[in-house]
């Protein structure tokens, strides 16, 4: 904690804190059926609770926190198959934002397109480790993180990414940037058939952005490139394979049915396929076909100030053909204040 305190500059009074207490849940139901050319068919099932204590400066301005995330999938023989701790610092006040440590990725201003970072990675690695940065003012956002996933040791490769999420705004205009760099050295102890990969993905978009529009709450269009630059450095020529393509998204919400549809055509991402999904390759590998087509359906069944329960379906067209997803998520959040300095 001191070393913590001296790093980030917290000067606030031992006697001016607040202790707050929270637990977050979050489950998922997902299952995909249909071709599988470029992504198998599976089921993802499991639920994720969060118990956490915040200790808070009188201002609220800073704050040290800490939590253990256990996951439960059910029809495994174990209660917990995996957990995770948080523990990290925040500084919040006006425009800017600071977290540092590990850290929920729901924590993130905005979620990233599912090309570039899909459900998958959010359900079995909901934690980033490193920091992020969130200024924030009437027209929009602009976020950077790092996220240290492999600190270099004999079995295990040194790897972080680092990336950026923005979206800022005019009237009904909008234009944005979003994705990320991965860095996918060498373990320590390695063979002669490993080696460093470097992979880059980013979407850059201009749109459109109103509600109320006819019968619609909320309209959203944004259109813009895909864009890779991926190396592999065992390659005899160390080439950089720089596929772009274009991609379109359309979403429109009325009251709790909400429709997203996206479309991409260019070359195929993903150059170096499915081998490497869950490495580097964080975004759904349906951008290895030189097309698809992804429709998003989800309905809000239930909904208040804690709750979230949303059951959607997703469709997948590729040159491969058609793939179908049945989905259900939970969220749930309680909590409250244990202690309060006055």
């Amino acid at each position: 904690m001191a070393a913590l305190t001296m790093t980030v500059g917290t000067t606030q009074q031992v006697h001016a804190q607040k202790l707050d207490w929270q637990i977050d849940s979050y489950g998922f139901f997902d299952n995909t059926e249909g071709d599988n050319t470029y992504r198998k068919d599976m089921t993802h099932f499991g639920l994720w609770v969060a118990p956490q204590l915040s200790v808070t400066s009188k201002n609220e301005r800073h704050s040290v926190n800490a939590s253990y995330a256990a996951l439960t999938e059910p029809g495994t023989k174990d209660i917990v198959s995996k957990g995770k701790p948080f523990l990290y610092y925040k500084y919040d006040h006006k425009d800017l934002r600071f977290i540092f440590g590990s850290f929920p990725r729901r924590m993130m201003k905005e979620q990233m397109s599912d090309y570039i970072i899909c459900d998958s990675v959010r359900y079995y690695k909901p934690e980033i480790g490193g920091f992020d940065f969130l200024y924030t003012n009437d027209n929009g956002h602009l976020e950077m993180f790092l996220d240290w996933i492999g600190l270099q040791q004999d079995d295990v490769r040194e790897q972080f990414m680092v990336g950026l999420n923005t979206r800022f705004r005019h009237g009904i205009l909008q234009w944005g940037a979003e994705g990320y760099l991965y860095h996918y050295a060498l373990r320590k102890v390695f063979d002669e058939n490993e080696f460093i990969h470097d992979y880059l993905t980013a979407h850059a978009y201009a749109g459109i952005e109103k509600e109320q529009v006819g019968i619609f709450d909320k309209l959203d269009i944004r259109a813009g490139v895909l864009m890779a630059a991926d190396r592999d450095r065992g390659e005899i020529n160390r080439k950089w394979h720089l596929p772009i393509g274009f991609v379109a998204d359309v979403y429109a919400q009325w009251k709790r049915l909400s429709l997203l549809q996206t479309f991409y055509a260019g070359e195929r991402q993903q150059h170096f396929g499915n081998q490497a999904f869950g490495k580097y390759y964080l975004g759904e590998t349906f951008t290895q076909s030189p097309w698809y087509s992804h429709t998003d359906i989800n309905y809000e069944i239930l909904k208040d100030k804690q709750l979230s329960v949303k059951a959607g379906m997703k469709f997948n067209l590729t040159d491969g053909g058609l793939s179908f997803r049945q989905c259900l998520t939970l969220s749930y959040t309680i909590g409250g204040r244990l202690y309060d300095a006055k």
